[in-house]
């Protein structure tokens, strides 16, 4: 009920007669003395015209230094007294955990110690759209080519704690200027309608009112009414339904109390989906609370498409089909009780995932332990080969190398010198034609045996191309070391034998990966992608 009146004194809010002047505040950093030079940023003239059109005192601050950022602040004054604002942002834009910040015009490398002096914070200024909610909207039009950062910062702006009743949209500048200007700042032009037309790449945050309209048609004063439309009125408003405003609508489509008639409408139709999204929204979400609910559906069978802590369409689609499937309203948005559930669900996923892991991998250690009985303990080389071809990473795999490079190590101080110097250019060279130049010269040579095993390691080694995707995704995966660490420290704890814990993978590691996917039943490549990421910290 508390959030049903917030959205109504929000809505009603809107209903207020123009008697200030609408302001708005552009600013825009088009080049850089130590970043690339924004794409987005063109197109902030081009709105400045639309919102002077409007109506709007425009205030447009360029170029903006890291000492020159008390410009702004000069401005914010003459923003408190507007009827409407509309704050337009553009440029390189960083974020934290914590808040989000324009990048000044000479800012060096920042970092979350240094961010304060280079930048433009964009808190504040949603803080100050925050005082006249239904009245505000805030655009930021983030650059979004990689620059260099350090620490927590993120090349990214991050839409978190906006204020009740202000819309932030964000998205390129082109498109940006196109849905202000030939949509919300047309007269009569709803925010739903003007939103359909802007495309997924802008994306509408806050107070999102679609029935709305920012921009209204000048109409005939209530004064001037006739007295049946005015009595019409008044039965229409004691009734307060949306029939009762829709039927004033079509019998007075001009009439004296049309935009009274649309917002009131709004009012009363409030969808299930916007107060859940006004409840998602003041539960002020961080980034990483997003990315653990994220994980969280992952686990239990609700792919995100994305562990990124962004709630795009995949994340949405996700929410709703959880929500269909436990018997909540399918909204797509998350209420502090069902991020509790999921928690829940996600941990008792996780214990049952850990269960059958650690049943398999009874199986798996008892087989490996009968073939390693069967085959004599390995006390002979083709018993050893025999076993690692079968168990690779087996419990044994270590015991079984270590002999097999004392045989080769006695092999090799047996063998004569112009062999040896020949097999010493075979594995330097290292391919299936040396190997096989090798057996051709030396049939029965020292190494033979293991120039055959090589040549059938190449031949039944696993695909090359899943493994480079493999490296490539765990290079983003675990991009940040102390993810690594905190992979080799589970590892560990998960009795794997990963090896010191230093961030640094080595055969070792590898070979800790390569068990715990098979445990799991995880494709087997020794890099720890997305999905071994998520079930490894999930086995706690």
């Amino acid at each position: 009920m508390q959030r049903l009146l917030t959205a109504l004194a929000i809505l009603l809010a809107l209903a207020l007669p123009v008697r200030a002047e609408d302001v708005a505040l552009i600013v825009s950093n088009g080049s850089y003395d130590n970043h690339p030079d924004p794409v987005r940023a063109k197109g902030a003239g081009e709105l400045r015209t639309a919102l002077a059109d409007a109506g709007f005192r425009v205030i447009r601050v360029q170029g903006v230094r890291r000492d020159e950022i008390s410009r702004v602040r000069s401005v914010v004054s003459t923003l408190r007294q507007a009827d409407r604002m509309v704050i337009y942002l553009t440029g390189h834009v960083v974020s934290t955990g914590r808040g989000s910040w324009l990048l000044a015009k000479d800012a060096g490398r920042p970092d979350e110690f240094n961010i304060g002096r280079n930048g433009l914070p964009i808190e504040p200024l949603l803080d100050l759209a925050g005082e006249r909610p239904g009245r505000a909207i805030v655009l930021v039009s983030p650059e979004r080519r990689s620059i260099r950062v350090s620490g927590q910062l993120e090349p990214d702006f991050l839409a978190r704690d906006i204020p009740q009743g202000v819309m932030v949209l964000t998205g390129p500048a082109v498109q940006l200027n196109s849905v202000m200007a030939n949509g919300i700042l047309v007269p009569g032009q709803s925010i739903g309608s003007s939103l359909e037309t802007a495309g997924d790449s802008v994306v509408a945050s806050g107070f999102v009112p679609e029935n709305l309209v920012f921009q209204s048609v000048p109409r005939t004063s209530a004064s001037d009414a006739s007295d049946s439309e005015r009595r019409f009125w008044q039965l229409m408003s004691r009734l307060n339904t949306p029939e009762g405003y829709q039927n004033y609508l079509t019998r007075y489509p001009e009439g004296a109390f049309v935009d009274e008639a649309r917002r009131r409408l709004s009012v009363v139709s409030v969808s299930p989906e916007a107060l859940a999204k006004a409840e998602e929204d003041g539960l002020g979400l961080s980034r990483d609370a997003r990315r653990e609910i994220q994980r969280n559906l992952t686990l239990i069978g609700y792919g995100t498409r994305g562990i990124d802590g962004i709630f795009g369409r995949g994340t949405r689609a996700a929410i709703r089909d959880w929500q269909a499937a436990t018997g909540l309203e399918a909204t797509g948005y998350l209420t502090g009780n069902q991020i509790v559930r999921l928690e829940e669900a996600a941990a008792v996923r996780s214990r049952e995932l850990e269960e059958e892991a650690r049943r398999r991998q009874e199986e798996v250690d008892r087989r490996d332990t009968a073939y390693w009985r069967d085959l004599g303990r390995g006390q002979d080389e083709a018993a050893l080969r025999a076993y690692l071809e079968r168990y690779p990473d087996g419990l044994y795999a270590d015991i079984a190398e270590g002999r097999l490079a004392a045989i080769e190590a006695e092999r090799a101080a047996a063998a004569e010198v112009e062999e040896r110097a020949f097999w010493e250019d075979v594995t330097a060279t290292d391919t299936v034609g040396a190997y096989e130049a090798y057996l051709e010269r030396y049939p029965e040579g020292a190494f033979a045996d293991e120039a055959r095993a090589k040549i059938g390691e190449a031949e039944t080694s696993p695909d090359d191309a899943r493994i480079a995707a493999a490296r490539a995704e765990e290079a983003r995966t675990l991009a940040n070391p102390i993810t690594r660490l905190l992979v080799e420290r589970r590892l560990g704890q998960l009795g794997l034998n990963p090896g010191q814990a230093d961030g640094k993978f080595d055969e070792q590691t590898r070979r800790a990966v390569r068990r715990f996917q098979r445990a799991r039943e995880i494709p087997v490549t020794g890099y720890v992608d997305q999905t071994t990421l998520v079930q490894l910290l999930a086995s706690n």
